[in-house]
């Protein structure tokens, strides 16, 4: 496996990455002066399996350019490419609760299944939905940290 971490998630990915045996590589994000990203993916992603390391605490920042990356990641011929996102933004609103409200929870989790084969995410905000399975298209896992942070 090949992990791939988005810039503030570096620290994170050296103790994930030798935990997972996976080979780490950066991800080259340049930032243009009108708000616009350019990606860059290093190395030969023929055949590998890819995971992406980012949070999603800032989703309007983030989302397009891990899109970005992941479509990238296919195009070098990645074979699955997966999301590991520690904070999974716009889970909160999973009702419409006044007229013309975007619910957002199920419109993000099909924006991620049209990038990713599978996603791992730290205690999302679920309320109303039951199981990440019920607004993803894709097989995502939550994982829970309370009962580690209690011990």
């Amino acid at each position: 496996m090949i992990l791939v971490a988005f810039p503030e998630m570096r620290p994170l990915a050296e103790d994930l990455a030798l935990a997972l045996g996976a080979d780490l590589l950066a991800l080259g994000w340049h930032h243009f002066p009108d708000g616009e990203s350019l990606i860059s993916l290093p190395g030969d992603l023929d055949g590998a399996d890819v995971a992406f390391l980012a949070t999603l605490r800032d989703p309007d920042r983030l989302a397009l350019p891990l899109r970005f990356a992941a479509a990238t990641a296919r195009e070098m011929g990645a074979r699955r490419v997966g999301l590991i996102a520690p904070y999974l933004g716009y889970m909160r609103q999973d009702h419409r609760f006044e007229r013309g409200q975007a619910v957002s929870a199920p419109l993000f989790a099909q924006f991620l299944g049209e990038s990713f084969d599978w996603l791992v995410t730290v205690d999302p905000h679920l309320h109303r939905i039951a199981r990440l399975q019920n607004v993803f298209p894709m097989p995502a896992i939550r994982a829970v940290s309370a009962p580690l942070l209690a011990t």
